[in-house]
């Protein structure tokens, strides 16, 4: 398995960034966030996402 990034890392990272990403995806209701492997294939089933929930 590989290793991946937490909502942790990123907001260590980067926390401007990680507010920016985080009030956009507050803004409204439906959010979707998708990763894609190297084969353009999806990385990952459909996840449902709260900045609130891993800050």
């Amino acid at each position: 398995m590989t290793e991946r990034t937490s909502w942790a890392d990123v907001r260590a990272a980067d926390p401007a960034f990680a507010e920016a990403v985080a009030a956009l995806f507050d803004a409204g209701t439906n959010k979707v966030l998708a990763t894609l492997r190297a084969d353009g294939s999806p990385g990952c089933p459909a996840r449902s996402w709260s900045s609130t929930s891993s800050r």
